[in-house]
């Protein structure tokens, strides 16, 4: 179920009722877009549901705080329906940090989760020279210990503010860069590929209206498996295709994936944004 989740972790992002197309338009130079994120309090709850062979399987919700130059992410992963007999398990997570001019400086990430018989646990900390201090369950070999501690460096961020990041810095040209990430036990990578502006036709309550297109890609570096690393070489997963939708937020303008297309071995899996609410109020997407 962990590459799912992986997958499922790239949808973390606030949006408004604005125009999909406007915000294209009017997306500021990304030093004022930053400056006025930074001046924001909103909170935001998002609800995405995954489909496979047009059933609803899994359950994400994903909550933000921005607070005046502060921010707190939150994620909650779970089968539903019939997923609940493909895959078991819960995963939550929270991280609590500062939004600086140039980066997301998280302070603290937890994240708590079970599978059909594993309990999974992670405590992050970083103190002022941004080092970490983690704390897993279940605790991993010494090799693939040596090796995250070989590729670990200060400021490597937790899965959500990373992707949290990419949303913020990266409004005006999406899909650009490469993220390192450590999520307590491994080190991966998520690396975009833009392709083209989009127009998305709804499907399943979806979004209707343009977006970019770009092709994302997991790529395990450290801490996994000698047979997760063997299988990366020899056979890579594949990029994904992920819809991402620029939307006006008060002053600033945010990135936020409305649709990702996946392949499982069971059947070619569809994540649809379903429900969006702003300070406790629903919010529905209105585009021309």
């Amino acid at each position: 179920m962990r590459p799912l989740l992986l997958i499922l972790a790239l949808m973390l992002l606030p949006l408004n009722n604005a125009h999909a197309a406007r915000a294209m338009a009017g997306i500021k130079s990304p030093h004022l877009n930053i400056k006025a994120i930074r001046n924001m309090r909103k909170k935001i709850e998002l609800d995405y549901k995954i489909y496979g062979a047009g059933l609803p399987i899994v359950s994400a919700k994903f909550g933000i705080t921005l607070n005046k130059g502060r921010y707190k992410a939150t994620s909650l992963i779970q089968p539903i329906g019939l997923g609940n007999i493909i895959a078991q398990g819960r995963f939550d997570s929270l991280v609590t940090g500062r939004i600086s001019a140039r980066s997301l400086r998280p302070k603290q990430y937890i994240s708590d989760g079970h599978g059909a018989n594993t309990v999974y646990r992670v405590r992050m900390s970083w103190n002022g020279a941004a080092r970490h201090r983690i704390s897993i369950i279940p605790r991993l070999p010494e090799y693939r210990v040596k090796a995250v501690r070989k590729k670990l460096r200060a400021g490597m961020p937790d899965p959500l503010t990373s992707l949290l990041s990419a949303t913020i810095y990266e409004s005006r040209r999406p899909c650009r860069r490469r993220h390192r990430i450590i999520d307590g036990h491994t080190i991966w990578d998520l690396r975009y590929r833009y392709q083209k502006l989009d127009y998305l036709k709804g499907g399943s309550g979806g979004y209707t209206g343009p977006a970019y297109k770009c092709m994302v890609k997991y790529v395990p570096i450290a801490g996994q498996s000698a047979r997760t690393l063997r299988l990366e070489r020899q056979n890579p997963i594949p990029y994904v295709p992920v819809w991402f939708a620029p939307i006006k937020i008060g002053k600033a303008t945010m990135m936020i994936p409305v649709k990702i297309n996946f392949p499982t071995k069971w059947a070619n899996a569809v994540v649809h944004l379903r429900r969006t609410r702003i300070d406790g109020r629903n919010v529905t997407f209105k585009s021309k």
